[in-house]
């Protein structure tokens, strides 16, 4: 028979797993590794800064793929405590092998680990909620592969509802606060 004490121990050691697990945020020098979904104006991105005072360094850009991230992050200067990165849409869309945009974002992981930062994987939503195209359905099935990586991998936004995805990819202003509550409860203390 397993004695309460045990229980309250064994749950007491998941918790502080969870919690140390995270990064402490305020004040932070942060790198955004990503694409368009990484560029709203008081999107997820600058709602955290906000609330943690960080001081960014955007390296996001429209159509950017893993690739070309990878390129961007290794002409970057200046040390980072945490290096966010949020890819794979413009890979998935523009049908690149998903080997090969998970061995970019390694590969991203790597030289910010090398640079002294802590790296958060955002996959995102999950995009058969909002489309059945058959990128939509690589793009998901990158997502799902993301929590292979090592380090923080934020989970997929699943409550998304279409309406907060009205182009079909980008997040609408709710949309991107519902994802900053998602990364902030799974990387940030």
């Amino acid at each position: 028979m397993i004695k309460p004490a045990y229980i309250a121990l064994g749950v007491g050691a998941a918790y502080a797993a969870f919690y140390l697990r995270k990064f402490r945020a305020n004040g932070a020098r942060v790198t955004i590794v990503g694409d368009s979904l990484s560029l709203l104006p008081g999107g997820w991105q600058d709602i955290l800064a906000k609330k943690y005072g960080w001081t960014v360094n955007n390296l996001s850009k429209v159509g950017q793929t893993s690739a070309a991230a990878l390129s961007r992050y290794r002409l970057s200067t200046g040390a980072n405590d945490i290096v966010f990165i949020f890819l794979g849409a413009n890979d998935s869309y523009g049908g690149v092998n998903k080997a090969f945009t998970l061995d970019n974002i390694r590969s991203i992981q790597k030289l910010a680990k090398d640079r002294g930062a802590r790296t958060v994987i955002i996959p995102g939503y999950l995009s058969s909620k909002v489309t059945m195209s058959a990128q939509g359905k690589r793009y998901d099935d990158l997502k799902e592969s993301m929590y292979w990586l090592p380090g923080i991998v934020v989970p997929l936004l699943r409550s998304v509802d279409p309406s907060d995805v009205p182009d079909g990819v980008h997040l609408s202003a709710k949309g991107q606060a519902q994802l900053a509550k998602l990364i902030e409860a799974w990387s940030l203390r």
